[in-house]
Formats: structure tokens, sequence, C-alpha cells
């Protein structure tokens, strides 16, 4: 049998065909379903973006009205459901309280060789409503003062509600759409394959989507805009920022949010969100994250040329202006991602294969 070099990461591997996203490394692009992500950022709503990864398309009025209608119906969550929630220890990470309480609905969850695509996208929608209520019903128990039921609110201003326990400002809703459409969708990464490789056994949505949960669950992925938000606050001012970059480097450290896979260039997210978190610094009158941020900026440009901010660089000041807590920020990112990772779970059993890659043995032969 003809033995193949391993690609560590399956780094440059082809595993799919997909009509999701298109990542142009080189150039710093990210194209969802034939749009460029900056144009949906600046046309579009996280709603619609759920809309289009389902649909291939954008909805027209009448269409997104009924998705905005349906997303809020879904958002009610079991009562059993909140009781897992509550009775969960206190030390239970928020993302892991989530993808527990997504187990806890997958036992309702129907099977989906039962169902054509329409009644699948209706489940992909409900999991957005609940994944994003889930986040909010973990946030409120942090703060030990769970947010009562109310259908009356956007998704995302329910979501913002949720994850700072006060009422928000209609400008802060949409910074905080805006970094969800941003999140929504991103390739073949570890969780969206993690949720694929579940899907191909033909297992229920709601357990593939959790597959994706626990690979977010890691700090190198989810886990990486609270880490980036715990290093602004550990430099606390731009003037330290050069000799905590110069002993972190010199002992082999790692910048966060810094670096990615795919892009060669700044990440197209990361340069929406640093134009988000200018305007959002300006309006709050507290410009220090922001500052910081771009000390690193100038310095890593000078240290290290060839890494440039990924996504997570500047959502993490974002998210900390719009008051949510540095550690429900991976919930963030989860809330936003469901949206593709449905997608792909659909695209994957829209044309099933189960995903059985090979190893490469290097243990010892059999003694003869």
């Amino acid at each position: 049998m003809e033995e193949r070099a391993p690609r560590p990461g399956l780094e440059g591997v082809v595993v799919c065909d997909t009509r999701l996203s298109l990542i142009d490394g080189p150039a710093g692009r990210l194209v969802y379903c034939g749009h460029e992500v900056g144009d949906l950022a600046a046309a579009n709503t996280f709603d619609e973006v759920c809309f289009l990864l389902w649909h291939d398309r954008l909805p027209d009025p009448a269409e997104r009205d009924a998705l905005r209608a349906e997303l809020r119906s879904a958002r009610t969550l079991p009562s059993y459901v909140r009781d897992v929630i509550a009775r969960l220890p206190r030390e239970t990470s928020p993302l892991a309280a989530v993808r527990t309480a997504i187990s806890a609905v997958a036992a309702e969850a129907p099977d989906l060789s039962t169902l054509d695509g329409p009644d699948r996208i209706g489940i992909a929608t409900s999991l957005v409503a609940q994944v994003a209520e889930m986040v909010v019903a973990v946030a409120g128990r942090r703060r030990g003062e769970p947010i009562p039921p109310d259908l009356s609110e956007s998704l995302t201003a329910r979501l913002l509600f949720g994850l700072t326990g006060r009422p928000p400002v209609p400008e802060d809703v949409v910074v905080l759409d805006q970094v969800l459409l941003l999140h929504a969708e991103h390739g073949l990464n570890a969780s969206t394959f993690a949720a694929r490789v579940a899907a191909a056994t033909e297992t229920d949505l709601h357990t593939a989507l959790c597959a994706g949960l626990a690979a977010l669950q890691g700090p190198l992925h989810g886990g990486a805009n609270q880490r980036v938000m715990e290093m602004l606050e550990d430099i606390g001012e731009p003037a330290a920022v050069r000799g905590w970059l110069d002993d972190l480097l010199g002992n082999q450290g790692r910048v966060m949010g810094y670096g990615h896979r795919a892009y060669k260039v700044i990440d197209p997210r990361a340069r929406i969100l640093d134009d988000l978190c200018r305007a959002l610094s300006a309006r709050k009158g507290d410009a220090t994250w922001l500052a910081i941020s771009h000390a690193i900026a100038a310095v890593m440009t000078d240290l290290r040329p060839n890494l440039h901010p990924n996504v997570d660089f500047y959502s993490a000041p974002t998210l900390h202006l719009l008051g949510i807590p540095k550690e429900l920020f991976p919930c963030v990112f989860a809330a936003a991602r469901t949206a593709g990772w449905t997608a792909h779970i659909l695209e994957q059993l829209a044309d099933n294969r189960l995903i059985s890659p090979r190893s490469h043995y290097v243990g010892r032969q059999p003694v003869s």
C-alpha cells in the first residue's frame, strides 16, 4: 500500500466543495456566497446573512421580516434546558455551559433523514435563535440575575441585553450586529470541520453543532478573543507595549490576535473591526484599548512584518467597549458562527459521504 506523507493540521488539504465562503489569503479577501464581506457589513444585517448562507441569496424585505419573526418565536428555551444551565457548577466555563445546553435540546432533535430541505432550514433557524438565548441565560446566571424572556426585541438586541445586563442603546446593537455578521462564516476552520465530520455520520443537527462547539472551546480558536483582551489589560497603557512585546517575543511567546494560517496580509474582518472600534471608542469616550492595539500593531510591523492582525485582535476591544465581559467573548463567537455551522451541516448532508481520512502509521512493526 502506498504511503503518503502526512500534512500536519491538514494544511493545504482540500476535503470538500462549498458554496458558502471563499478565503483568498494572499489578497486578504473573504466572500460569503458571492458577496464580499465588507459589502455585506456595510449594507446588511446578521439575520440577512443567515438567510444568505442557508439559501445562497439575500432575502427580499418580506423574507427578511419573516425570518426575523421566526427567530423571535424560536427563541424560547424549554424549561428543562434552563434548569440544566442553572444546575451546572459555578466554575463551568460559559462556552461549555452553552454546549451542554445544546446537548440537552438535542434530546428532542428530529431525525434529519425524515425532513426535507425547508424543514432542515427551520431547525437551523431555531438553533441560531436558541444558541443566542442560551448565551443570554448563561450570562444572566453568571451575574445572578436571570434575564426574563422577551420576544419583543431583535435577536441582536436581546443578545446584547443579556450579555451586559443593561438595556442597550441602538447604536451599540448595530455594532454587535456587525460583529456577528463578520463571525458568521469562515471556511473550513477547526470547528466547522468538526461539525461537518459529525454531520457526515448522519447524526442530528444539534449533535453536529455540539461537535463544532467542542472544537471552538479551545483557546487557539474561539477562546482567542478573550486572550486578546487579557493581553490588552496586562499591558495597561500604550507606553508599555514595546517592553511587554520584547519580553514576550524574547521568550518565544505568541502575540494573541496576530497571524492566521490563511491570510498573508491583514484579515479583512480586522480592517472592518478596526474602523468599528475607532467609532465606538470615540462615542464611548474611551480610546485606551484601541490605542494599545494600535501601539501593538506599530511594534509588530517593526518586529514581525510578516504577521498581521486577525479577526480577534480588534473584536476584543470592540466587545469590551460594548460592556461585554471578556469571559463571554467566545460565546459571542459561538452565537454568530452557529449560522455558518448550520449552513455547512446542511451542505454536507445534501451530498453526503462519511469523512474518514487515513493516518500514517509510525509505530513498531511486529516482531517476526
